[in-house]
């Protein structure tokens, strides 16, 4: 097989965090900065088809363009992080409601995103290569959703656009940048409209020299170095009402980065000695697709036909270690919107492919997976209130066929909009997980039932509060367990062992205060197993309590904003024998404009310097800080 290779003052923080929360309460401010600007008028990833977001009844958020680039953020799983519900652990996790990172959908332009390898828990989407730079939109859907999206979908749904919207005209965009560790970031995007056409090209760079994450081990050099690559080109042929419009897009992504092994004692009891060897990853992500959209005022047709082929290798110390997962995917919709209220249906099939190298003790795995899924969902105004019910059915050529489904409704009741879900879900096994020799033909997929119900009531200048409660059962869950004699290697392997459940609640409130804009939420979940020898102790990496609040101040030609979050205490393990204390984090921004076509933002993360961990032994980036000034045009 050949892959291709591309080479305390957390304590302070605290107190401080929570006098800034007291004051944004009394002004009834969440931190949540989709909320600060106007949303978008239609999302897609609630209902799978254009639905104004004053209709749809799931717990969704969006963030268009403006609050991507007010975040400040550097990457995509710490702009999520920030949002309610949701939980990102460095750069590579990310938790919706309690669900586990892999139960996370992700599709980029409509792509779907995954890894099936044996590196990660479970596989889940490669966070480090997705792009932020170019991103036009991002809808996040908190809940299980494989009544729309199959499987993967159990916990929560990311919907990452690049496109511009329909009808925008030519436009020009280029921005250089700086920083701490030595960063320099360079970006430009064209875009133009020639007749029936729309063209785009979106070319980003960055790297830096990173830090020092392993400072208990002696290693050279002692920062980790980093570079991010985008490459994205796309042609839009005609427009949906007009005789339909074709769309072709193409991306490439890269990450290299560098990490650390523990080196251990030749000795029996095998412990470590002190040192790391400092090692490579490159993570790459390409992906193409081909779509027909035609769409007129009560029917409307869809069909894209795309792939993602995602790859890793790096020069870990005891061997090469390199695999790649390639999925194809065929999806073709119909819906029709009447006077009783709307319905869609459809249908998908997916290939999966995986290719690992031979690596330590894990032969070489060449293996291919089929899947299958018909789905449908009604939409029906009722009076004041709305409802949506979905359905799916999947079959796969290697497990078990799958039905799920979920019903939401919303309504006006004394001055409060409430709306409630509930819905079925399910994860299917990765390729590692079932084609690998520590993978088992019995292992079955992952299931879940999850409920929720929310209440919302104001706006933003009266101040708009929304509460959310809601319940996550969890059945089946994966692990990789010993003295299975299922297994292929007759030992040890992928096993259906463990249930676990999530209950929680999240807070929030947001208003504007003269010229300030201001937010807080807070989040409250027990997240625990309940089953096995864990039984009773809570999922790792999750905190009990998390809250976060930021306020925004526009003067002229400058604005600014600052930002606080507070992660609760945590584990890095499933047996709760490593605690990760709590730590709280400030951020600053602020941005201006020079000219009409020149622009300027300013960012300082962990402004008081704090040390936390995300992971055991693992240190978090202390203060850094970036420059970048940008320019556009038509």
């Amino acid at each position: 097989m050949n892959i291709n290779r591309l080479r305390s003052s957390v304590q302070r923080g605290a107190w401080r965090g929570f006098g800034l929360g007291a004051l944004c309460s009394a002004w009834g401010v969440q931190a949540q900065p989709a909320q600060v600007v106007r949303l978008p008028e239609v999302v897609v990833t609630a209902t799978r088809v254009n639905t104004p977001l004053e209709d749809v009844v799931r717990d969704v958020t969006v963030l268009g363009r403006e609050e991507i680039e007010a975040s400040g953020a550097s990457t995509l799983a710490e702009l999520l992080g920030r949002l309610p519900g949701v939980v990102s652990v460095g750069d590579a996790r990310l938790y919706i409601r309690g669900a586990e990172a892999r139960m996370t959908a992700v599709y980029v332009d409509g792509v779907r995103v995954d890894r099936q390898d044996a590196l990660t828990p479970g596989g889940g989407a490669p966070w480090q290569v997705l792009p932020l730079d170019d991103v036009e939109r991002i809808e996040v859907l908190r809940g299980t959703a494989s009544s729309l999206y199959g499987s993967d979908g159990m916990g929560g749904v990311v919907r990452i656009v690049t496109m511009p919207t329909t009808g925008e005209g030519n436009s020009t965009r280029a921005s250089l940048g700086v920083g701490a560790w030595q960063q320099q970031a360079a970006r430009v995007s064209l875009r133009r409209r020639l007749e029936q056409a729309h063209v785009g090209v979106a070319v980003s760079t960055e790297h830096h020299n990173g830090y020092d994450q392993r400072p208990d081990l002696r290693h050279t050099p002692a920062n980790l170095a980093q570079r991010r690559q985008q490459a994205h080109a796309y042609l839009q042929w005609g427009e949906p009402d007009a005789g339909g419009r074709l769309t072709l897009g193409v991306r490439q992504g890269l990450t290299r980065q560098a990490g650390v092994k523990v080196n251990y004692l030749n000795v029996a009891p095998w412990t470590a000695d002190g040192t790391g060897t400092n090692f490579w990853i490159t993570q790459t992500l390409n992906q193409w697709r081909v779509e027909w959209t035609h769409q007129d005022a009560t029917q409307g047709t869809h069909v894209v036909l795309n792939q993602a082929n995602f790859g890793y290798d790096d020069t870990y110390p005891d061997g090469v270690r390199a695999f790649a997962g390639l999925a194809t995917t065929l999806t073709a919709q119909r819906q029709h919107q009447a006077a009783w209220g709307q319905w869609h249906a459809g249908y998908e099939g997916k290939r999966d492919s995986y290719q690992s190298q031979s690596w330590d003790y894990n032969p070489e795995v060449d293996a291919v997976r089929h899947q299958h899924a018909l789905f449908g969902g009604l939409g029906l105004p009722l009076g004041l209130a709305q409802a949506q019910l979905d359905a799916r059915y999947d079959t796969s050529s290697a497990d078990a066929s799958v039905l799920t489904g979920s019903v939401s409704a919303g309504m006006p009741v004394a001055g409060w909009q409430w709306r409630g879900t509930l819905g079925s879900g399910y994860r299917l096994p990765t390729m590692s997980q079932r084609f690998s020799i520590y993978g088992s033909a019995s292992v079955r997929p992952e299931k879940s039932v999850s409920a929720e119900l929310s209440a919302e009531r104001g706006n933003m200048a009266q101040g708009r509060t929304t509460v959310t409660v809601y319940q996550q059962r969890f059945d089946d869950l994966i692990l990789d367990l010993s003295s299975n004699s299922s297994c292929a290697n007759g030992s040890f392997c992928a096993t259906n062992v463990e249930r676990a459940q999530v209950d929680g609640w999240t807070l929030a409130h947001q208003q504007t205060w003269g010229a300030w804009l201001g937010a807080v939420s807070m989040d409250r979940m027990v997240a625990s197993n309940k089953s096995g020898s864990n039984q009773g102790k809570d999922l790792n990496l999750r905190p009990r309590l998390s809250w976060q609040a930021s306020l925004q101040r526009q003067w002229a030609a400058v604005s600014a904003s600052v930002d606080y979050q507070h992660v609760g205490r945590r584990f890095d393990d499933a047996a709760n024998t490593k605690p990760l204390a709590a730590y709280g984090v400030w951020k600053l921004g602020v941005s201006g404009v020079l000219s009409p076509h020149w622009r300027w933002r300013l960012n300082v993360d962990n402004l008081t310097d704090a040390t936390y961990e995300t992971f055991k032994d693992y240190a978090a980036p202390g203060r850094r800080w970036s420059v970048h000034l940008v320019w556009q045009g038509d």
